[in-house]
């Protein structure tokens, strides 16, 4: 019987050929990682310019695409996300602060004695927009609060490239059946340039009754209203916030739903 020859796995052809290719998969990974810091560090932050689009009510914001190289990298590839983050730092994130105002009595000329008598930045569709900075929010925001009848504040923090969906409010009960009434925010961030990109879909339900001072029990009859159901498209430099009035749904002649948007990223 001929002797059969036995070759260690260091020297063995297949697996020699096959160490070789992992390794020049991980170069090119490490090279593109490399290329993408350096395009990164060499695009300065320009200044953007602002900008409002209303979009229709039904429009439904898609998740935006992950930032490069992060739509490259698999998930299940643990040791890369560390190299990731040891290069380039961990992901930035946005904080977004809203505050809804619900106006029953505001006249036009009123609202713009607010901003100083400046004419909305947009106004289409019943939508105005003012682009305010951020030194004027704080003396902006009692006014507004003077004049509105209530005003719900909520924050969310979100990084670039998550859709997120943040709900308050609910009602109480009604007949055991639990009535959605409140306030919801679906928003998807993008960064652009020294600013971001907002897309942002704002709904306000609320409880109509004819006793409204009180909870309606099973005899009444209570019905959801929506107040405010808007889809919008911002590009929000920094240092800027927004106001977006809405006199579309509101019952009142002369009220309407303002939303004050504070944005702050890191």
């Amino acid at each position: 019987m001929l002797p059969v020859n036995q070759t260690d796995d260091d020297t063995n052809p297949v697996s020699f050929r096959r160490t070789a290719f992992q390794w020049r998969h991980i170069g090119a990974i490490l090279l593109l990682l490399a290329c993408a810091l350096g395009l990164g560090l060499s695009l300065p932050n320009r200044p953007m310019p602002p900008f409002v689009t209303v979009l229709p009510p039904d429009h439904s914001i898609p998740p935006p695409p992950l930032r490069m190289p992060d739509r490259w990298i698999p998930m299940h590839w643990g040791w890369l996300w560390k190299l990731r983050y040891a290069v380039l730092g961990k992901p930035a994130s946005a904080n977004l602060g809203t505050t809804l105002f619900r106006f029953h009595e505001l006249q036009t000329p009123q609202l713009q004695q607010l901003f100083a008598g400046r004419a909305p930045f947009l106004f289409t569709n019943g939508v105005r927009a003012w682009m305010i900075a951020d030194a004027e929010v704080k003396s902006l925001t009692p006014g507004l609060q003077l004049h509105a009848t209530e005003s719900r504040r909520s924050r969310i923090s979100l990084g670039f490239g998550v859709l997120a969906t943040m709900s308050t409010g609910g009602g109480p009960p009604f007949q055991g059946v639990p009535m959605a009434a409140g306030n919801t925010l679906t928003c998807a961030v993008i960064k652009r340039g020294d600013g971001i990109e907002l897309n942002a879909r704002f709904v306000c339900t609320e409880i109509v009754t004819n006793a409204p001072a009180r909870i309606p029990n099973g005899a009444e009859t209570v019905r959801l209203h929506t107040n405010l159901m808007l889809v919008a498209r911002m590009e929000i430099p920094r240092g800027q916030s927004v106001f977006l009035y809405d006199t579309n749904r509101v019952p009142d002649p002369n009220g309407g739903v303002g939303i004050l948007i504070l944005q702050k990223f890191q």
